[in-house]
């Protein structure tokens, strides 16, 4: 038995409870799962190709127009991109235990990628 905070009031709650005894709130523990799910670019076409996606400077995948690259996480980490000649602006910090979504926007006044976090759900179970 470890004790854990609850995320309602703060107080210290057996890992084993299902509701915190002080405020009532259910207690949730961390799903394993944890992923990233990247879609591709609706003006790819015009940039005649793909993204490349990196997580901590390691290649996972390319994502096409209209395509989604899904993979899975096992710790924080740095997603960026590159397509071509274009460069990516900035990367992007992901968390594990949450599904991630992101999506890359194209600034054509600069003529970079930037990232934006479209949806991000915590993976949590009710005890």
């Amino acid at each position: 038995m470890a004790l854990i905070k609850c995320l309602e009031c703060g107080k210290e709650v057996s890992d084993k409870a299902k509701n915190c005894p002080n405020c009532g709130c259910p207690i949730y523990e961390e799903k394993e799962e944890s992923k990233v799910i990247i879609f591709g670019l609706s003006q790819m076409g015009l940039l005649g190709g793909k993204l490349k996606i990196y997580v901590d400077g390691e290649y996972v995948g390319d994502l096409k127009k209209g395509q989604r690259l899904e993979f899975p996480i096992e710790k924080d980490c740095t997603i960026t991109a590159k397509c071509g000649i274009n460069p990516s602006k900035g990367a992007i910090d992901v968390k594990a235990g949450r599904t991630t979504k992101i999506k890359y926007e194209y600034n054509r006044i600069s003529g970079c990628f930037i990232p934006c976090i479209v949806d991000e759900v915590t993976n949590s179970v009710n005890y």
